[in-house]
């Protein structure tokens, strides 16, 4: 009996390490994701990068995996989970750390190699909010950033 009951438990436990991913694998995919969206972007233009990473099964969308797009001026071009974001300036909005995520974003862009993670909070699928992080990167010669984020 204990060692049905062992077996059952490693057969339960197995699959749910597996999927759980570690905070290195989470950034590691997230700028992967980011890196090859501008890279598409710098390939097909604004146009057709928009039109890719919003659309349903885009392969820059893999679960809570998504890119967002701003320009510097904290304007939202494109979301990927939330496309009623798009054209809405992010610079003053606020997480309920009254952190300015969006000015973060623009900043990150800016700054040093035009990239790295900006910490924030945001409101998860189950409407809470939640810490969260997202790699940030410009897209080189333009006024764009793309970012992808998770929750921690």
């Amino acid at each position: 009996m204990r060692k049905y009951l062992l077996v059952t438990l490693i057969l339960l436990l197995v699959p749910a390490l597996l999927i759980s991913m570690t905070l290195e694998e989470k950034k590691a995919k997230a700028k992967k994701l980011v890196e090859d969206g501008v890279k598409f972007f710098e390939k097909n233009g604004i146009e057709a990068s928009i039109k890719e990473f919003e659309k349903e099964g885009s392969k820059f969308k893999e679960g809570e995996f998504y890119l967002f797009g701003m320009d510097l001026n904290g304007k939202t071009i494109f979301h990927g989970q939330k496309p009623a974001l798009k054209g809405n300036s992010m610079l003053e909005v606020t997480d309920a750390k009254g952190i300015h995520f969006g000015a973060q974003f623009v900043l990150t862009a800016q700054k040093g190699e035009n990239e790295g993670w900006v910490d924030y909070q945001w409101v998860n699928k189950e409407e809470k909010i939640a810490d969260k992080t997202s790699f940030i990167k410009r897209v080189p010669d333009t006024n764009y950033l793309i970012g992808c984020g998770f929750y921690k």
